[in-house]
């Protein structure tokens, strides 16, 4: 588009000096040209729509003539077959050997039996109907029955099966029963202070009393 300068100067010297008008034409005309030039550039260059109906060009264009990028369905792509390998079976989740079945039947032989369990990482040696004192277990309620799993040593008199840290739950089943959450006696404690009086903390320790009710050796 020419300037408004330039149109001013066209309109007040068209009627006086004709070179004026002159050269506002050689410079409307050029301006045509390159308009026209950028116009075809932006049309060579405008990116491909895929959507139909969106514009005036669309709608006049055939379906056939919008071209698109080919697409390959998966069914016709070729893979090479997949080689057939055979995998070792999968050994049993309890697969036991002779060995360890034997030792456990002589255990099973035996008239009592002792335990060394884990509650709340502390060790305790237990026989049947042994009472655990342990730290309060807050989950628990009078009556529930639990089952001890961490249990670092169990055998009797004649044989004794140890664990690496632990013994397998699967080689024994061990019950407990809660009875009872007790109290300790108070804590007395005195923190003494030079500049102020003394202070007295009283405390109590709380506990829950776990009675073994069963220790048996499973039959695998």
């Amino acid at each position: 588009m020419l300037s408004r300068k330039l149109l001013r100067n066209c309109a007040i010297t068209s009627t006086k000096s004709p070179q004026w008008v002159a050269a506002a034409k050689r410079s409307w005309s050029s301006t045509v040209v390159k308009s026209q030039a950028v116009a075809l550039i932006s049309e060579e260059n405008r990116p491909i729509s895929y959507t139909y109906g969106v514009t005036a060009a669309s709608k006049q264009m055939p379906l056939a003539l919008i071209r698109k990028s080919q697409v390959v369905s998966l069914s016709t792509q070729t893979s090479p077959p997949a080689a057939e390998t055979s995998l070792p079976p999968a050994p049993e989740k309890n697969a036991h050997s002779a060995e360890t079945k034997h030792a456990l039947n002589l255990l099973r032989n035996q008239n009592r039996y002792y335990a060394i369990v884990e509650v709340k990482n502390r060790p305790y040696h237990v026989n049947q109907h042994d009472i655990i004192i342990a730290p309060k277990i807050k989950d628990l309620s009078l009556g529930d029955v639990i089952i001890l799993d961490r249990v670092r040593e169990i055998g009797s008199t004649d044989y004794m099966l140890q664990g690496n840290p632990y013994v397998d739950p699967s080689y024994f089943t061990i019950k407990a029963t809660v009875i009872e959450h007790p109290v300790s006696r108070e804590v007395v404690r005195v923190k003494t202070n030079r500049r102020a009086p003394n202070k007295t903390v009283v405390n109590h320790t709380h506990h829950t009393a776990l009675r073994v009710s069963s220790i048996e050796i499973n039959d695998l």
